[in-house]
């Protein structure tokens, strides 16, 4: 999984840089990018150890360091065109390291729909905030009260799907050997990983930011708010986007909407573009710190 997902990547990487080649060459723009690249290698470190909580809250046994290797080996596959081989990956490794496949799924669950409410009430805020531009240059973006609904949904939805399978568990899934044990969700280790879910979608719109900054001929003043919300908001596209490969193209088409409203369109372009290396670059410098901790668990 890993070589196919190294592959499809380096496909990927191979049709970019051409486009990338003069932005890359203005000043500083190459050292932002790096040290963006290492922020964000840091953030899906973060979400790794985001789910660990995620496992401590549903009384699964695992070590910070092994959940974190779990987290940044299987999530490269995110590159595979499918969308789903990530989450298979994690599901089998979480497996052969003895952990109950149910309790897996469902904190992943928690994760994807904590992820999915965060982003959205992130987008929510800087719509708000921005007087309704966004959904105006944006198609496809839904009214603030479906945002709202939608947040609030994927908020509780865990907590219901909690109920039904290790409590309520009716009809056959009393019968169902991995649910025999009844488990009880902790709130602190739970709501540890929603503030995990925040603050990475804050770090993006810092990250972005940065290399606007250091790309725009003066100085931006743009808000941290209103990038925030851009990359959320892109970011739920990509993810919910069937069959999109770690959401690119989907991703890219929304945030390069949302960056036109501020830049020209040839710096949205490059901000754009540079995002998505800088990001993709982040999660390949995971995989690595995900070998070599593979390597010293042995």
């Amino acid at each position: 999984m890993f070589l196919v997902a190294a592959g499809y990547f380096m496909v990927f990487l191979a049709r970019q840089l051409p486009e990338l080649g003069p932005v890359l060459k203005r000043a500083g723009v190459l050292r932002a990018a790096l040290v963006g690249a290492l922020a964000y290698g840091g953030v899906v470190v973060a979400n790794g150890m985001g789910w660990y909580w995620l496992l401590r809250g549903v009384d699964e046994r695992c070590t910070p360091v092994r959940a974190i290797w779990i987290f940044v080996t299987a999530q490269f596959a995110k590159y595979i065109p499918g969308n789903v081989a990530q989450h298979l990956g994690r599901i089998a490794l979480s497996q052969r390291q003895g952990l109950n496949p149910v309790a897996v799924t469902f904190t992943m669950l928690v994760e994807s729909l904590w992820a999915i409410s965060s982003a959205l009430l992130l987008s929510i805020l800087a719509l708000a905030m921005e007087g309704g531009r966004l959904m105006q240059a944006i198609e496809y973006v839904p009214s603030l009260p479906v945002l709202a609904i939608l947040a609030g949904g994927a908020l509780a939805l865990p907590l219901a799907t909690y109920f039904v399978i290790f409590r309520w568990r009716p009809g056959p899934l009393s019968q169902w050997e991995l649910l025999r044990k009844s488990r009880t969700i902790r709130a602190l280790p739970l709501a540890a990983a929603l503030a995990v879910q925040l603050l990475t979608f804050l770090a993006l719109g810092a990250l972005l930011l940065n290399l606007a900054s250091t790309m725009s001929v003066e100085p931006t003043r743009v808000a941290l708010r209103m990038l925030t919300g851009i990359v959320a908001l892109s970011w739920v596209a990509g993810y919910l986007a069937p069959g999109a490969p770690a959401g690119i193209g989907v991703r890219e088409f929304v945030l390069l909407s949302g960056l036109s409203l501020i830049f020209d369109t040839s710096l949205a372009a490059s901000l754009t573009l540079l995002f998505r290396l800088m990001t993709s670059g982040g999660d390949l410098l995971a995989v690595f710190l995900g070998r070599l901790l593979a390597v010293w668990m042995k």
